[in-house]
């Protein structure tokens, strides 16, 4: 089966869900009429639906197809499995396809074969095998599973920027500008692909598990957490660690914030050497989580950047971060330059393509707007009296997820075009930590006066 262009079956049912989105969205607007945080929902919506198109008509019919028409015809291939044999669609659901390397024989002519470059990688399949369940509705059609991922990410998106109004004093605005309509992250993250996924699930991991540090204890809050978890280690497991980490530092702290000062400094020093035992043991115990341990994820690491420096099947501007071997010392000496190319790079000169000229664009933007906030902020001025306990937790944790998942990011991908899917995930974060840095210089400036 190949995927060319745009059919009418696409178009038709397109225009269907189209309609019933439309009627959901403006149904949500209107019961929410009053609320200013809802001035821009229609907004965002259209926007993500756009960027999401963009992102089809993009990978059709200027890459020509790759990964997303290989997931769809993935998730299509497995519906047509469900209706010949049910038990082996839900075989092939749990079934581990790293074990061995044959084609099973569930598949044959009637229900076709999965493409072989994405069915013997267990996280590209993962993507596959999770679109399947929605692809159900999507009545075979490509552009409808792109337009329900479109429209899944837009929604989860706008909960997590009326979660992030409710946590933290950044206004609004600029909240909404950060993670509705930062332009990489709704074109990477609009579509059917495993940076979609895994942005949807990063979002709803951060809003449960921040449930469950500060508010009162909620089984479904915890039940939602270890689905996305389960979701993230699948498609991308080093995203859960960035987010874990960070957290559970925060809880630490969260757990004793008004004891005496002893009691702080004992238990917060207990916390934090439980926490650092917890992410050594994720390290170093390969034999306990097995794939998804980080030795594993390193080792992988090494292999990926190793075959993206030599394989010339890998086409695009590369970069190199001149590292000698994937050693401790060379994984720290190589850390500072990692996560700045993740965040920064690429430059507009490094860019061979509307879309990685648009990237430039973007990270000019990102390092003017950086540099004027380093010249304007005071850091030896405390900002503790200024700031909300629950935005100072939020923007800790917003660095350190940075700066972890920057390093996985700026390690590993090597090829320009790579990077700038990867970052994706990192920028509205990034943003939301510039925007309040911005926030809190001008309430110092106010203070000082």
């Amino acid at each position: 089966m190949k995927y060319t262009e745009f059919t009418f079956i696409d178009y038709l049912f397109s225009t269907v869900w189209l309609l019933i989105f439309t009627v959901i969205v403006y149904y949500i607007k209107e019961k929410n009429r009053t609320n200013p945080l809802y001035k821009y929902f229609i907004h965002a919506y259209i926007y993500k639906l756009i960027m999401g198109l963009l992102f089809a008509v993009v990978y059709l019919y200027v890459y020509g197809g790759g990964d997303t028409i290989a997931y769809w015809e993935g998730s299509d291939i497995l519906n047509k499995l469900f209706y010949e044999s049910p038990s082996s669609y839900f075989s092939e659901i749990w079934r581990n396809t790293s074990e061995n390397k044959i084609m099973p024989s569930c598949y044959n002519l009637k229900t076709g074969y999965p493409p072989v470059w994405i069915y013997f990688e267990p996280n590209s399949w993962f993507v596959s095998k999770f679109s399947s369940f929605i692809s159900f509705f999507s009545f075979g059609s490509y552009l409808v599973l792109n337009l329900i991922f479109s429209f899944l990410s837009f929604f989860v998106s706008f909960r997590f920027y009326l979660f992030v109004n409710r946590v933290t004093s950044i206004k609004s605005n600029l909240i909404l500008i950060a993670i509705m309509f930062i332009p990489s992250a709704s074109f990477w993250c609009g579509g059917i692909s495993k940076d979609t996924i895994v942005y949807i699930f990063c979002l709803i991991a951060i809003m449960s598990f921040w449930k469950l540090i500060y508010e009162k204890f909620n089984v479904l809050s915890l039940i939602i957490f270890l689905f996305s978890a389960f979701i993230l280690i699948q498609s991308r497991a080093f995203v859960l660690l960035a987010i874990v980490s960070p957290l559970l530092i925060i809880l630490v702290f969260r757990l004793n914030r008004h004891k005496s000062f002893i009691t702080r400094v004992i238990t917060r020093s207990i916390g934090i050497t439980l926490t650092v035992l917890v992410i050594g043991l994720f390290i170093n115990y390969s034999s306990i989580f097995g794939e998804f341990s980080i030795s594993n994820i390193v080792n992988t690491a090494e292999i990926t950047y190793n075959d993206f420096q030599v394989n010339e099947k890998y086409t695009g501007k590369r970069y190199d971060l001149e590292m000698e071997d994937f050693s401790t010392p060379s994984l720290i000496k190589v850390f500072p330059k990692a996560v700045f190319t993740a965040i920064y790079r690429p430059y507009i000169w490094e860019a061979e393509s509307v879309l990685m000229l648009l990237n430039g664009l973007e990270s000019i933007l990102l390092i003017i707007f950086s540099i004027q906030l380093l010249r304007k902020t005071k850091f030896k001025k405390s900002t503790d009296l200024n700031t909300s306990t629950s935005t100072q937790d939020f923007i800790i944790f917003c660095i350190s997820f940075v700066l972890i998942l920057g390093f996985f990011v700026g390690l590993t991908s090597v090829l320009f075009g790579v990077l700038s899917r990867l970052k994706s995930l990192i920028l509205p974060f990034f943003t939301l930590f510039l925007f309040n840095r911005m926030r809190q210089d001008k309430l110092d400036n106010i203070t000082e006066k």
